[in-house]
């Protein structure tokens, strides 16, 4: 390789190099980070009345 090729090899080797930096820093985010913040979380909604279809069609089977 003659001289004319270090500069695209330097800026190849610079993209790389942050390239790998973005990627270590995104895997550390998310594996102490966000590992601790995702919660899965389940509520009761009382919207409906005991009484009440599970769905609201007409040909719902579970309809009495």
């Amino acid at each position: 390789m003659g001289a004319e090729n270090r500069p695209l090899l330097r800026r190849i080797g610079r993209a790389a190099a942050i390239t790998g930096a973005v990627g270590v820093a995104g895997l550390g985010y998310a594996s102490v980070i966000e590992r601790n913040w995702f919660r899965l979380r389940r509520y009761e909604l009382p919207l409906l009345p005991p009484a009440a279809p599970a769905c609201g069609c007409c040909t719902c089977p579970t309809r009495t």
